[in-house]
């Protein structure tokens, strides 16, 4: 613009033969050549405000899809997300396995149902992006979804399920339903405990066992060692399939409680009308 700004004084103080003439034609030069460039960066900033607006919008869409998608397959993330995460001895949550299968369910089950979307062709034409820059950005706004219904308990079945996995997931589910904080023991070297659950004074070592016959002896022993092991105050068997006599009698010298998974709604009174 500079070299512009000279030629044009230049060129009118040689035609003019005024020198002070071709000054100001230069300067004026220079102010419609700073004008138009302020335009073009004007129109420019437009186009791009413009074009973001459209890939949001867009890319909201997308997510709109991708949650109902979520909502589908509510059981399973449900029990992916706690089978996939738990609570180290320092109170970290370990979350490997979920943030896995979070991945697996967004390119294997919310991908393919995506690309013949008209929105996520928008998004890549907009800015010249992939999919997989697309699905970075669905993910800022998917994920939080789907771990928000989980957490809040709307993501979670009634059913009573036949997996032992997808059981104890349950048991601790309505434990954190009731205002617990819950969490699932590795299921290697667990020492017999599935969950420590924690309200207030109260700590619990509960075993959970999804039996088609009644529980013997040998879940009251190990729910005791595992809580002495923990460090906790109670001791917990859950089944749906009842007690052997002998369990009872030894849960009766050992302070064990024998529940089933309705029990834990009513935890709280449980344990305030116990007589040690």
């Amino acid at each position: 613009m500079l070299i512009a700004v000279i030629v044009v004084g230049l060129f009118f103080w040689v035609v003019s033969g005024n020198f002070a003439f071709g000054l100001i034609c230069g300067g004026g030069a220079a102010g419609i050549l700073a004008w138009s460039d302020k335009q073009k960066q004007n129109t420019e900033e437009q186009k791009n405000t413009n074009l973001s607006e459209r890939y949001y919008q867009a890319l909201l869409r997308l997510v709109d899809l991708s949650s109902k998608i979520a909502d589908e397959h509510q059981r399973v993330l449900h029990n992916k997300y706690y089978a996939g995460s738990y609570e180290d001895e320092y109170g970290n949550l370990i979350s490997e396995g979920w943030e896995k299968d979070y991945k697996y369910f967004l390119n294997n089950v919310v991908r393919p149902q995506l690309l013949p979307n008209t929105d996520l062709q928008l998004c890549l034409d907009i800015f010249k992006t992939n999919v997989d820059r697309v699905l970075v950005d669905i993910t800022t706004h998917l994920k939080p979804y789907i771990e928000d219904r989980i957490l809040s308990g709307v993501y979670s079945s009634g059913i009573i399920p036949d997996n032992p996995i997808e059981y104890e997931m349950m048991c601790a589910e309505i434990l954190r339903s009731s205002g617990w904080t819950a969490k699932m023991t590795p299921s290697t070297g667990d020492h017999g405990i599935d969950i420590i659950a924690k309200n207030g004074q109260h700590s619990l070592a509960i075993q959970c066992k999804q039996y088609s016959s009644p529980v013997g002896n040998s879940a009251v022993q190990e729910v005791v060692a595992g809580r002495n092991h923990y460090g906790l105050s109670q001791s917990v068997v859950v089944t749906e399939a009842g007690y052997t006599r002998g369990a009872r009698q030894l849960a009766t010298t050992n302070n064990v409680l024998l529940l089933n998974s309705s029990d834990l709604e009513e935890i709280d009174s449980i344990l305030d009308n116990l007589h040690y």
